[in-house]
């Protein structure tokens, strides 16, 4: 649990990017010496089976073993040597896409850092080509990183065929996902990200934010919550935070004076309860913003949202499986392949004191 610098004394879980608009960046592999490079840290020594990554557009015609994907070692934050390589992949043709290099067995090492470094070798990639999309800088942390930075899950991109590194450098971005022998995953599996739509605005009796189970065996004794919220044109109602059980209100927080909240952007809330709210293990709830006034479709409350992969590995990579819920105003409807960010905030005068 990460300690947070804006709540003195308290600490957190949760899932909460360093950047409001996560975004996302693209780079275009249109000729042959530019090269997209995005480094992780292994946590842990596993076999690497696969890489995935996502298109955001593909130009031309691609053969078959045109895209290709390199693991090199790290040598002072840049790519160095290729440890291995793979050109097995179904080739993307839409935007959006997760290609997924396989073939790779490569044991990697715990606590070590390697590159995953996408090429186009295709004959004329000018007109055959592949733009691959990723974070955008300090999206995949809790700090606040600079592009200065040269360990963790970052970016970086050559023109040169590796000539030189460092074009375009990024610290903690997401976009990048492993896969392992072992049927384990590593990574963050967002692919795109923005603002809460019009149809999931927050005005009268709707609410939105995350469901997840507490998956521990300590009970959480929840003080607020913190969340990145904007608002479109003029809501009239004050920002309050609710935490449901299930289904069953505990909780609603002091509220947040509309005139706090800025427009056309979302920026990182808290608001706390009169008393700190205890979470069982096992227990399922729901962390929500909602509104104690009325508004509509024109004006309402936001937030930003991750879509992520539609599959039960990279979901499970999110804590506890974390993901977006939303109230109507009649029915709560889940999805499991979309992820609101979130903090809880522990009880500075309990166990976290």
């Amino acid at each position: 649990m990460p300690i947070s610098s804006q709540h003195l004394g308290e600490e957190f879980v949760g899932y909460i990017p360093q950047a409001a608009q996560a975004g996302q960046q693209t780079l275009q592999l249109n000729a042959a010496g530019t090269w997209l490079a995005l480094s992780f840290v292994a946590s842990e020594s596993k076999t690497l089976s696969a890489v995935e990554i996502r298109t955001n557009g593909v130009a031309g015609t691609l053969g078959a073993n045109d895209l290709t994907c390199d693991i090199y070692s790290d040598l002072n934050g840049i790519p160095n040597v290729s440890l291995a390589s793979s050109n097995t992949l179904a080739v993307p043709a839409a935007v959006g896409v997760t290609a997924q290099f396989t073939g790779f067995a490569l044991a990697l090492t715990a606590g070590t850092q390697y590159w995953a470094v996408f090429k186009n070798v295709n004959g004329t990639p000018a007109a055959n080509n592949v733009t691959w999309r990723f974070g955008n800088q300090g999206t995949n942390g809790a700090m606040a990183p600079t592009a200065a930075n040269l360990w963790g899950w970052n970016k970086v991109h050559t023109t040169n065929s590796g000539g030189a590194w460092a074009t375009g450098r990024a610290a903690d971005v997401f976009g990048l996902r492993l896969d392992f022998s072992d049927g384990t995953a590593a990574g963050e599996p967002v692919n795109s990200a923005g603002f809460t739509a019009s149809a999931n605005g927050v005005f009268g009796t709707r609410e939105l934010g995350v469901i997840f189970t507490n998956p521990g065996n300590a009970v959480w004794n929840v003080r607020g919550i913190g969340m990145y919220v904007g608002k479109v044109s003029a809501p009239p109602g004050n920002v309050r935070f609710r935490l449901y059980q299930d289904t069953t209100l505990l909780a609603t927080s002091t509220v947040i004076p509309p005139g706090n909240i800025v427009t056309s952007n979302v920026l990182y809330v808290f608001a706390y309860f009169s008393t700190a709210v205890p979470i069982r293990p096992g227990a399922t709830v729901r962390a929500v913003i909602g509104t104690d006034g009325a508004g509509d479709a024109a004006n309402y409350f936001n937030t930003v949202e991750n879509n992520i992969a539609n599959d039960p590995v990279a979901q499970a990579l999110f804590p506890f499986s974390l993901h977006k819920t939303f109230f109507d105003g009649s029915a709560w409807t889940d999805t499991p392949t979309v992820v609101i960010p979130v903090t809880l905030l522990l009880d500075s005068n309990g166990e976290f004191a």
